[in-house]
C-alpha cells in the first residue's frame, strides 16, 4: 500500500491546565458590605442551537468564507446576528443577556470604531482599556455573543464528563464517554458495551505514520484539523461518531455528514471550522482568558513568520517584549497535547489523526476467529505511549448504559407478558397463589411508568424478544413458568435501579460541565484586588513565592524603576 508524507503542520491541540489556588485567610480581610462585586446568579448559557447553521457552498471556498468572516468581525463586529430566511435559530442578544456576572452590557450605538466623548477606548468605571473583540469591561467574562462570534476553538481539559455532555448536545444521546485505565481484556470488559472507538491524548510529537492511504476511502468519514485550531478533541470524537453505523447522531450532525460526504478530508476540516453549531458547543467551555491566549498564540505564530530581523541587533542582555512573548509561545507549544482516534470500520481498524493527510490502516480484524479490533488498536496505542513520556490519557466512546438498560426493561416487560399469557393458558387460577416479596401481586407496567424512566412508545415497540426465549417460554410447565415470573420481577427491579443510577450519573456530568463553563476569572480578580487593598497579599507574599525568587523579582522591579 502506497505511503504519503504526513502533513508537516505541527499539531496544535489541547493542554491540560489546572490552576492551584491557596485558600485565603478571611480573618485578615475587612468585610465590606458587598464582598464580591458584579457577581450575579445567572446560569451559564446553553450551547445548543435549534437548527443546523453551516452554509452549503463550494468546499474549495470554505477558507475564503472563514477569512472573510474573521475580517468582517474585526472591522465591524455585528451588533446582532441576522437570521437567514426561514431560520428559527435563536441567537444571543447582548442587551438581553448582559454578561455572565449579571451586569447588563449595552452595546454602544455609535460606530464600532468610535467611543463616547471623554471615554476614548476606556471603561468609565475602572478606566481600563477595552478590546475591539470584547467590548465589555476587561474584568467581565466573555459573553455568549463573544463566544459565538469568536473564530477559534478553545482548549478543554481531557475530562470524559465534559466530552459526554458535548456529544449529547451535538445529538448523539446514545453515546457515552468513559476513561480507560488499562487496555487489557478484563479492564475493557468493565466499560459499557459495545465500545465504538478509542481516543488517545498525548503530548504532541511526531509518531509513526504507518500505512497511510493515498486518498480517503469512500467508507471512511475523515476530516483534517486545520492549523492553529484547538479542535482536535472535538474532531477526534466526530471522526468516530460519523463512522458508527446505525447510530442516531442527531439532525445537525447527520445533515453535516451528508453535506460533506463527497468532500476531501481537508475540505471537511474547513467546513467544520465554519460549522457554528459544533463550534458553539465546543466554545461554551471557553473563558475569556482562554480566548485571549489562543489569539495571542496565533498572533505570535504569524509574527514569527512575517518578522524581518532588524539591521541593528539588540544588546546581549536587552530582552524585549517580543522575546518574552516568544518564550510564552514556546511554552504554549511545549505543553500542547493531541488527540488521535482508533476505531473499526468495515472489518479494518483505522487510526484517524487529524494532522495526517489521510486515514491510516492498522490491518483487518476478525472477531469470529478471536482477532478483536480492540487488541489491534491497543497494540498501536501502547507503542505510542511507550515512545515517550508518561503524559497521556485514553478515553472510549461507547454505547450509553441507559440505552441498553431501557431496552432490557422493555424486553423484560414483553417477556413478562409472554409468561403471564402462558400461565393463563395452563391454569387460569394461578394468580390466587402467587405473591411477590412484599405480599402484593405484580401489577402490569403502565405507559406513565415507562415515561418516568425516559422510555418512549417507539422504543418499547422496537424492543424484540429473542426467538429462542419465546420458544423456551412456550415449552415450560406451570412450576417453571412461576419461577421464571419471579426472576423477571427481580430483574425488573434491578433494571429500574440501574436506570436511576445512570440517570443520576448523567445529571452529575451535566452539573460538572455547567460548573466548568462558568468563568470565575472576575471573581478571582476582584478577590485578589481586595486582598491587595487590605495589605494581606504583601504581608503573606512569602507564603506563595520562595524567598530567593521573591528577592529576584523585587530586584528586577527596582531595576526597571531605575531605568
Amino acid at each position: 500500500m502506497a505511503k504519503t508524507k504526513k502533513a508537516s503542520t505541527k499539531p496544535k491541540s489541547k493542554a491540560t491546565r489546572k490552576a492551584h489556588h491557596e485558600e485565603p485567610a478571611t480573618k485578615a480581610i475587612k468585610s465590606p458590605e458587598n464582598i464580591i462585586e458584579n457577581i450575579g446568579n445567572k446560569a451559564p448559557i446553553s450551547a445548543v442551537s435549534e437548527t443546523p447553521d453551516f452554509q452549503p457552498a463550494n468546499p474549495s471556498s470554505a477558507s475564503a468564507r472563514i477569512t472573510a468572516a474573521s475580517d468582517d468581525e474585526d472591522d465591524n463586529p455585528p451588533k446582532k446576528p441576522k437570521l437567514s430566511p426561514g431560520s428559527t435559530e435563536k441567537h444571543y442578544d447582548p442587551e438581553d443577556e448582559g454578561d455572565m456576572c449579571g451586569v447588563s452590557q449595552k452595546r454602544d450605538s455609535h460606530h464600532e470604531g468610535s467611543q463616547p466623548e471623554g471615554n476614548q477606548g476606556h471603561d468609565t468605571k475602572n478606566d481600563s482599556p477595552r478590546s475591539e473583540r470584547f467590548p465589555n469591561s476587561p474584568g467581565m467574562p466573555a459573553t455568549g455573543l463573544n463566544k459565538k462570534t469568536w473564530q477559534g476553538f478553545c482548549e478543554i481539559e481531557c475530562d470524559p464528563a465534559y466530552f459526554a455532555v458535548m456529544v449529547h448536545e451535538m445529538g448523539a444521546t446514545a453515546v457515552t464517554v468513559r476513561e480507560v485505565f488499562a487496555l487489557d481484556e478484563d479492564s475493557l470488559s468493565r466499560l459499557p458495551q459495545p465500545i465504538y472507538g478509542f481516543i488517545l491524548l498525548f503530548r504532541a510529537r511526531s509518531v509513526a505514520t504507518g500505512d497511510q492511504e493515498d486518498e480517503c476511502p469512500k467508507g471512511v468519514w475523515f476530516a483534517n484539523q486545520l492549523p492553529a485550531q484547538n479542535s482536535c478533541a472535538t474532531l477526534a470524537m466526530l471522526n468516530i461518531l460519523m463512522n458508527i453505523p446505525d447510530l442516531d447522531i442527531g439532525d445537525h450532525l447527520q445533515q453535516f455528514k451528508e453535506f460533506t460526504a463527497d468532500f476531501t478530508p481537508y475540505a471537511r476540516g474547513e467546513a467544520l471550522s465554519s460549522f457554528s453549531f459544533v463550534k458553539r458547543i465546543h466554545n461554551s467551555f471557553a473563558k475569556k482568558m482562554d480566548m485571549l491566549e489562543a489569539d495571542k498564540h496565533l498572533a505570535a505564530q504569524v509574527s514569527r513568520k512575517s518578522h524581518i530581523p532588524s539591521r541593528i541587533s539588540p544588546k546581549k542582555n536587552d530582552h524585549t517584549y517580543r522575546d518574552y512573548d516568544e518564550d510564552l509561545d514556546e511554552d504554549f507549544e511545549e505543553n500542547a497535547h493531541h488527540f488521535i482516534a482508533f476505531l473499526p470500520i468495515d472489518g479494518i481498524v483505522w487510526k484517524l489523526d487529524g494532522m495526517d493527510a489521510f486515514p491510516i490502516s492498522l490491518g483487518p480484524y476478525d472477531e469470529v476467529n478471536g482477532k478483536d479490533w480492540k487488541t489491534i488498536a491497543s497494540d498501536t496505542i501502547t507503542d505510542v505511549m511507550q515512545s515517550g513520556g508518561d503524559d497521556y490519557s485514553i478515553i472510549a466512546l461507547a454505547q450509553a448504559p441507559l440505552v441498553g438498560a431501557r431496552r432490557e426493561l422493555c424486553i423484560n416487560t414483553k417477556t413478562f407478558k409472554q409468561v403471564i399469557g402462558r400461565l393463563d393458558t395452563l391454569d387460569p387460577s394461578w394468580t390466587a397463589f402467587t405473591t411477590d416479596e412484599n405480599g402484593d401481586a405484580e401489577e402490569p407496567l403502565s405507559p406513565s411508568f415507562f415515561a418516568a424512566y425516559g422510555i418512549e412508545q417507539w422504543q418499547y415497540d422496537d424492543a424484540k424478544i429473542p426467538e429462542s426465549l419465546i420458544n423456551i417460554v412456550d415449552s415450560e410447565e406451570l412450576d417453571e413458568l412461576v419461577l421464571r415470573r419471579m426472576d423477571l420481577v427481580a430483574e425488573k427491579h434491578a433494571l429500574v435501579s440501574k436506570i436511576q443510577a445512570e440517570e443520576a450519573d448523567e445529571e452529575e456530568e451535566n452539573a460538572k460541565a455547567e460548573r466548568r463553563r462558568w468563568d470565575y476569572g472576575s471573581l478571582i480578580k476582584r478577590w485578589l484586588e481586595m486582598l491587595a487593598e487590605n495589605g494581606w497579599l504583601e504581608q503573606h507574599l512569602d507564603h506563595f513565592m520562595p524567598e530567593e525568587k521573591l528577592r529576584e523579582s523585587l530586584d528586577k522591579m527596582a531595576k526597571k524603576g531605575g531605568e
